[in-house]
């Protein structure tokens, strides 16, 4: 860029002046074209549409970590209720400790099958509808006696593994 020292009217332009009027030229184009602004717009939905499958992934494995840490526990007091009473059902052969009820979980509704005369039990787990898992019963886990985990169901689809899945092919 070359810069030259102007004269009109007998008036000499300083370098300043001149520099000033010719950035003052290029003052006409500003905004952004709609080109641009579709792009930009793309650009976030790319992300935000990312990102939402990121999230509902999370949110679901979440779900199935805290269900299985629910059926641990029960499975616990179980055995603590067994070494107290030397069976896992109460004398009218129900459950030796109490499922939570629905009013008390989140995403699973917990049964109990005591089986052998007191000395097998079966647990199970069941989404609940408002889980945000699908329908009720899409995702079904089971633990017993013998310290067997299993998965009945998993994402509406009847399974038969020997682990709690938290993805089609992956075990906790």
């Amino acid at each position: 860029m070359s810069i030259h020292l102007v004269k009109t009217r007998n008036h000499n332009h300083t370098l300043r002046a001149v520099l000033q009027k010719s950035l003052c030229l290029k003052q006409s184009s500003r905004g952004f074209t709609i080109v641009e602004l579709v792009i930009a717009v793309a650009v976030v939905a790319i992300i935000a549409a990312m990102a939402v499958g990121q999230y509902s992934d999370y949110a679901k494995r979440t779900k199935l970590t805290e269900v299985n840490a629910q059926l641990g526990t029960i499975a616990l007091k179980l055995e603590q209720y067994y070494l107290e009473s030397h069976s896992y059902a109460q004398s009218d052969g129900s459950c030796g400790v109490p499922m939570p009820t629905a009013e008390q979980v989140d995403y699973f509704l917990f049964s109990c099958e005591i089986t052998d005369n007191g000395t097998t039990y079966t647990l199970t787990a069941s989404n609940l509808a408002s889980a945000g898992l699908g329908k009720p019963n899409d995702y079904q886990y089971g633990f017993d006696s013998n310290g067997r985990k299993y998965t009945s169901r998993f994402a509406a689809v009847a399974v038969d593994k020997n682990c709690w899945l938290k993805s089609e092919q992956n075990c906790f």
